[in-house]
């Protein structure tokens, strides 16, 4: 499985801010272990953002890509 990585960092007028970053697992086929990992990434956001502010951006890989399980160049 993949991670994620966070930092916190203190705003002068907003206060704390939670920023994330995550990667999750590529291709259609993979959809479940993707799944676990937006999972965890929900839990971990919940637990250290808690009422605070955060911003959760990255790679998701969960748009309509990849018609199919291939990659072929143009």
């Amino acid at each position: 499985m993949r991670g994620y990585q966070w930092m916190r960092f203190t705003h002068r007028e907003l206060g704390t801010l939670m920023v994330f970053n995550t990667h999750t697992q590529a291709w259609p086929k993979n959809w479940k272990t993707r799944m676990y990992e937006t999972r965890e990434l929900g839990l971990a956001v919940d637990d250290l953002a808690g009422n605070g502010l955060a911003i959760v951006g990255g790679d998701m890989n969960g748009g309509p890509y990849y018609p199919r399980d291939i990659w072929k160049a143009p």
